[in-house]
């Protein structure tokens, strides 16, 4: 999609757009642990973490792979100042504020954690703090492999608030730059906005990218662990949990915001930014259904870095039409095309059954 800074000139209206695209990656990770550790039993348990640890290596590379094609000093201040994900957007003056840098040691806390305002909601306190532990210690000892990171005071715990220090071991040895890989290149682009609106436009690309590789992280695990048929239901069963819930909760925003249900207001609530972040055209019928042509998204671009097209077709199929449905269960998705078999975009209709 071709950046257009007036898109993202309410400040009010994209902060909550990002809250809602921060949350649906949350509730992603809540809905993949509920289901695994149900279905799995304390093996499920091992499943979860091994996510979490992989999904920290995936974002620990990533982010190394992007600063160090921008040229930038490969440490725990780069790491946290040029963070991925949207949520240091969303506690922006805090960190710059109260935070302290330096190169091996960072300090700073968090009061207003989008991913904990859920997980709290849910009694998902347990796993919550997991997912803090294993996921944070992953990504700096994969982004430097001396850095390390505590968290002594945590919401999930029952604080506050969250307590980050992020740490290089004095005598530890500078990790030099390296020649930029393709995808560091790539990557990189997302990291240097020149005005407000861009720095919107680019927290939301990251953020949704991140949701294409917490989902392969998922489905990977599940299926080193528990075979390609067993993994295969799981990922099934927690999409379509996930898809309803996010459309049971738009439904309910919309209700309280005196707007109609739709499928075109169904579509334009959607919470993965599509309108703001996707490569996607849109029809609106007579009847008031909606039709959409999909070239890319940034979980799709995710996808097919890692050569992931059947975990990215098992995502739209299972996920979208649950979304729907939740929102209006008199809705139903229509498939036309399909990039993930071979089409050269998605194309689907969303309209009454």
């Amino acid at each position: 999609m071709t950046f257009d800074p007036r898109a993202f000139a309410d400040h009010a209206g994209n902060k909550a757009a990002l809250r809602r695209l921060l949350q649906a990656g949350s509730r992603l990770y809540m809905q993949f642990a509920r289901e695994t550790v149900a279905r799995f039993g304390t093996n499920g348990e091992a499943t979860v973490r091994q996510h979490l640890r992989q999904y920290g290596v995936w974002r620990g590379t990533e982010m190394r792979e992007a600063h160090n094609a921008l040229g930038l000093p490969l440490d725990m201040e780069t790491l946290n100042r040029c963070w991925d994900s949207a949520s240091v957007f969303i506690v922006k003056s805090d960190l710059e504020s109260k935070g302290k840098y330096t190169a091996c040691d960072v300090q700073y806390e968090v009061h207003d954690c989008p991913a904990a305002d859920v997980w709290r909601a849910e009694d998902f306190h347990r796993w919550g703090h997991v997912y803090c532990d294993e996921f944070h210690q992953a990504c700096a000892s994969t982004y430097h492999p001396d850095g390390n990171v505590v968290i002594p005071i945590n919401i999930m715990k029952g604080d506050d608030h969250c307590a980050f220090r992020w740490i290089i071991p004095a005598g530890s040895p500078r990790l030099a730059n390296f020649p930029p890989s393709p995808l560091g290149k790539k990557l990189a682009q997302y990291y240097v906005a020149e005005t407000p609106e861009r720095a919107v436009y680019d927290a939301m690309a990251r953020t949704s990218r991140l949701i294409g590789g917490r989902y392969w992280t998922m489905a990977e695990a599940l299926t080193d662990r528990h075979g390609a048929p067993k993994a295969m239901e799981a990922i099934g069963t927690f999409l379509r949990v996930w898809g309803a819930q996010r459309g049971e909760l738009t439904r309910a925003r919309h209700v309280a915001e005196g707007i109609d249900l739709t499928p075109v207001n169904a579509v334009r609530g959607f919470d993965l930014a599509p309108f703001q972040v996707w490569d996607v055209t849109e029809r609106f019928a007579a009847n008031d259904g909606a039709a959409l042509e999909i070239a890319w998204t940034p979980m799709d671009d995710a996808w097919q870095d890692l050569a992931a097209a059947g975990f990215a077709r098992l995502f739209w199929r299972e996920s979208l039409p649950a979304y729907v449905a939740g929102y209006d269960d008199r809705l139903g998705v229509r498939w036309l095309a399909d990039r993930w078999t071979g089409d050269p975009t998605t194309r689907l209709e969303i309209g009454w059954r």
